[in-house]
């Protein structure tokens, strides 16, 4: 029997449950709705903003010091997978078991719930944050994401999640620790759960975990960002230690208009799209070898930043301005292909069906669709096979591919050795 029930308690706390009768493994989530764009917020009419990196701090630092030591440890010592990840939008810590359901749930409440972590605990999680960023800084990809970040948005001054060096650093407890009491609060958490699971029996257990926390309650407000449609910077770009240069091409394209369905119905379209127009079997990628624009493939992906969804494609290539037309021109003139469309429906219901296999896999899904879209429903096989040639067709159409910014990797210069100085050999 598959069966899923949402529920709101009266703290605010938000349960999912998705009962599959068929599962041997249970997975619970909890997700606060906390990550690395939320740095700023309203208490008491008074504006804050806090220092880039906190809420993946915060995770490392519940994790690494909750009320059971190190929670990767306890929890591994139970033969329990679990962990925590830190995005844009939220931080999620789960477990994932086939034993011990019950109480480790209400261990990973508790981990979440109760801070145990001291100012010692603070200095010391810097360390391993610290060492995280510099090795991410070799990372040219994200050097290039931040370039790029900058050149799209005029009000959201996000970078990534891990923050920087010196931000970290320079944390305080005292900072944490309030970033903790404001966004850790029951009204903004989900608890998702998936497995062969009694859901009756777990909405009381989890709502006397909750009444015995007892969290004080903080009013608080996440401020508007106001961020316009139009870019900031047409281009920009970033050097690396690399023998090819890189070129991408950013669309800042507002979905605001369109319903929280839609939205996520959108996900799968623009995968559809995206494959079908600069795939290696695309008109775009055969002209980018035949113009020898490129000999590599065309990369793209997507991603959801407040109102808007940013679609990135790039190639590395020396002439920037020819691949630069071949995107743009493949963007305006918009392939669609009907028997495309059908085989990569029907490969999206096949790997629905795999996806059933695993609770985490399922969970993690309706986990994107709460915190991204909120909606609350997870991806169904039924709503995919009532996907229509002509209802692709109009949601792509839909999406204004008119702002866009070109940010590139180039080479370092490599700087002539100085004259005069003479060597010897003996």
């Amino acid at each position: 029997m598959k069966e899923s029930k949402v529920f709101k308690l009266k703290n605010g706390l938000t349960l999912l449950f998705y009962k599959d009768s068929t599962k041997h493994s249970m997975v619970a989530n909890i997700i606060v709705k906390y990550g690395g764009i939320n740095n700023e917020f309203i208490v008491d009419n008074q504006k804050h903003r806090t220092k880039d990196g906190i809420a993946h701090f915060l995770e490392h630092l519940l994790i690494e010091h909750s009320i059971y030591g190190n929670a990767l440890t306890h929890f591994n010592t139970k033969y329990i997978n679990t962990n925590g990840i830190t995005n844009s939008r939220m931080t999620n810590f789960y477990i994932d078991t086939v034993s011990d359901f019950e109480d480790s749930l209400i261990e990973l409440i508790n981990i979440v719930n109760i801070p145990h972590f001291t100012k010692e605990d603070v200095a010391t999680t810097k360390y391993a944050i610290i060492e995280e960023i510099r090795k991410n800084n070799d990372n040219k990809f994200r050097n290039l994401n931040k370039k790029t970040l900058s050149c799209l948005f005029k009000n959201i001054k996000y970078q990534n999640n891990l923050g920087t060096a010196s931000t970290i650093k320079s944390l305080t407890y005292e900072e944490v620790k309030q970033c903790y009491d404001l966004f850790y609060q029951p009204s903004n958490q989900v608890i998702a759960i998936c497995g062969n699971i009694n859901i009756p029996k777990l909405k009381k257990l989890i709502t006397k975990a909750y009444e015995n926390l007892n969290k004080e309650k903080i009013v608080y407000q996440i401020p508007d960002f106001n961020e316009p449609n139009e870019i900031v910077s047409k281009e920009g770009y970033v050097t690396e230690d690399i023998n090819e240069e890189y070129v991408q091409i950013s669309y800042k394209i507002n979905i605001s208009a369109l319903t929280n369905y839609e939205q996520v119905k959108l996900t799968f379209y623009l995968n559809y799209f995206l494959e079908n127009n600069f795939d290696e079997s695309s008109d775009a990628y055969r002209k980018l070898i035949y113009q020898k624009i490129s000999v590599h493939n065309i990369t793209y992906s997507y991603y959801v930043i407040d109102k808007f969804i940013i679609v990135e494609i790039g190639t590395y290539t020396n002439k920037k301005e020819e691949f630069v037309n071949l995107i743009n021109s493949t963007i305006k003139n918009k392939k669609f292909n009907e028997e495309f469309f059908q085989i990569r429906k029907n490969r999206t219901i096949i790997a629905l069906l795999l996806r059933e296999e695993n609770p985490l896999d399922m969970l993690l899904p309706l986990v994107d669709n709460v915190i991204m879209y909120n909606y609350y429903e997870n991806d169904k096989i039924s709503d995919i096979e009532n996907y229509t040639f002509e209802d692709y067709q109009n949601l792509i159409n839909k999406l204004d591919f008119t702002n866009y910014c070109i940010t590139e990797i180039r080479k370092k210069e490599v700087k002539a050795p100085k004259e005069g100085i003479k060597t010897s050999s003996k």
